[in-house]
């Protein structure tokens, strides 16, 4: 499907988590294919572990930190005349910042878009402050009426894999250990070994800090050392490439969000199937049973004929909803030929 210019002539002042990181780049590069112009900014003043940990203890302490911050940012682009201030989760943001960024730049569009969960990262606060507020949590959207449901997305890297059937593994997962999730994994890899197929795995911790932590608090990290860990995310184009290797991703939901998480989306994107513990999925219109397995934290067994069968395709309506530029489109609200498509998938939810 073809990216229109729809933003030509815009300018865009984009705050995301990790500023340039894998998802900040892909929103940004996709922006500047329809045309626009960008300022991408991380949406706190570090990428550190530590940096975040302060700021979602002790936010409200830090708001002297995060304004200096903001004002060096605002001496940088003070000759710029936004079209649009897109903020990804937001959470250092006060409403006194948000009031600062309006008078800078007063014709401009204020979204908000969270792919944190409320009780993760209660921005509700910020609500007002800002023309639209979208949310990918579809829980919340039902509690909270100023928020706009809109899942999240996939990058051009998955996409680029989806018609790729050279398989080397059954099962993969990536991702990072909380929540349980290392006494799930273990007891899907010696389920699926005990039947004869092959799991990969990379483990992620974003600091040995929070794997010793782990060690301390968690039973099930009983007989792992640090060197069975990663503490660098694996980069874009390495998870594209497992995933691409692989028939089947695994997903483990967060406690504390029903909302579908990036990789959920992604694995849609790589058209590769899904092993997932988030029983919210089934409700979504690209939600098939001979793609989506959905399993208890508990299970006795799984379904290994599913394993074995094809990705069934989906409707390409359903499928591009999902891609970046489509997200784009909805979440600035901007001539789209598929908007009412779009719209409609979310018709019941």
């Amino acid at each position: 499907m073809p990216v229109t210019q729809n933003l030509s002539g815009k300018k865009i002042l984009l705050f995301t988590p990790q500023g340039k990181g894998i998802y900040g780049t892909a929103i940004f590069n996709e922006l500047e294919r329809k045309g626009a112009e960008v300022y991408i900014y991380n949406e706190r003043p570090s990428t550190s572990t530590l940096t975040k940990i302060a700021y979602r203890l002790a936010g409200r302490f830090l708001q002297a930190h995060f304004a200096k911050y903001l004002n060096g940012i605002l001496k940088e682009v003070k000759t710029c005349d936004f079209d649009y201030v897109l903020i990804i989760r937001g959470e250092a943001f006060s409403p006194k910042d948000i009031k600062k960024l309006r008078l800078h730049f007063p014709k401009a569009k204020f979204i908000l878009y969270l792919w944190d969960s409320l009780k993760n990262n209660d921005t509700r606060r910020l609500f007002p402050h800002f023309d639209r507020v979208f949310s990918f949590d579809l829980e919340d959207c039902k509690k909270n009426p100023n928020l706009i449901f809109r899942p999240l997305f996939f990058i051009r890297e998955y996409e680029n894999i989806a018609d790729k059937n050279q398989y080397h593994n059954d099962l993969v997962f990536v991702g990072t250990l909380h929540s349980g999730r290392l006494l799930l994994l273990q007891r899907v890899e010696k389920y699926l070994k005990q039947h004869g197929l092959t799991v990969k795995s990379y483990l992620y911790f974003p600091s040995r800090l929070l794997y010793l932590r782990k060690k301390l608090t968690d039973r099930s990290f009983k007989g792992y050392s640090p060197g069975d860990f990663n503490y660098k995310m694996l980069p874009a184009k390495e998870v594209s490439r497992l995933l691409a290797e692989s028939k089947v991703s695994l997903d483990m939901q967060g406690s504390t969000q029903s909302g579908l998480t990036m990789r959920t989306i992604e694995v849609l994107g790589a058209k590769r199937k899904l092993l997932t513990t988030n029983k919210q999925i089934a409700q979504y219109d690209f939600y098939h049973p001979e793609n989506i397995q959905i399993i208890d934290l508990d299970f006795k067994e799984l379904n290994l004929e599913f394993f074995k069968t094809p990705f069934k395709e989906i409707p390409e309506s359903i499928y591009y909803k999902y891609a970046l530029r489509n997200w784009i489109d909805e979440v600035l609200n901007i001539n789209n030929p598929h908007k009412e498509i779009i719209k409609k998938g979310y018709e019941g939810l």
